[in-house]
């Protein structure tokens, strides 16, 4: 694994920084130095390093500026993204007949979803709207959860467990391809929430 950047959104003493370490060099030893002088922040990139890795604790000695709550390494859109294509290559490697590897991803791809859906519609609208947004998210989640068995089993019926598992492949691949797009208009400056953390 190689780090390329490392992105401080709300992490001890930094807000919205990033500390880059460039394309791997070709034939040449890939080793960075952090150096700055004294209180610049060596520790406190070094400690969000291993929180990216592991998760940020429960209790944390860098949230001092920003409070617990709402410290971020990064934006959760990359949370839900990676989240998206975990479930959409299981699918698909389901569909491959690979069950193993194809239910270790489909679980860890829910799994980290589960703290997308917390984190991204509080980055994307604010904490003002935060409330609102989720329980406008709710219903249409909890209806989906409710009908998915019967779906599921009028796809079978209709298709077969292979045609079943190819529907369910179009969809979450279509699935990342509009967390893509969210993406891409997150990266766009907006005017209508002036006070949405990004």
């Amino acid at each position: 694994m190689r780090l390329r950047r490392l992105d401080l959104t709300r992490y001890g003493r930094f807000t919205d920084q990033s500390l880059g370490f460039g394309p791997r060099p070709e034939g040449l030893p890939d080793l960075h130095i952090v150096y700055g002088p004294n209180e610049a922040g060596k520790s406190t990139a070094f400690a969000a390093f291993l929180d990216l890795l592991f998760g940020i604790g429960t209790q944390s000695p860098f949230n001092f500026l920003h409070p617990y709550s709402t410290m971020r390494i990064h934006h959760p859109i990359w949370t839900k993204l990676a989240s998206t294509v975990f479930v959409a290559t299981g699918v698909g490697l389901l569909w491959l007949r690979l069950p193993i590897v194809a239910a270790a991803l489909i679980f860890y791809g829910i799994g980290i979803e589960s703290i997308a859906r917390g984190t991204l519609p509080l980055a994307v609208f604010g904490a003002r709207h935060y409330p609102a947004i989720m329980g406008r998210i709710a219903m249409p989640s909890l209806i989906g959860q409710a009908a998915s068995p019967t779906l599921g089993a009028m796809l079978i019926d209709g298709f077969g467990a292979n045609g079943a598992l190819a529907a369910l492949f179009v969809v979450a691949i279509a699935n990342v391809f509009l967390v893509i797009a969210l993406l891409v208009l997150l990266k766009r400056p907006s005017r209508q929430h002036p006070e949405r953390v990004t």
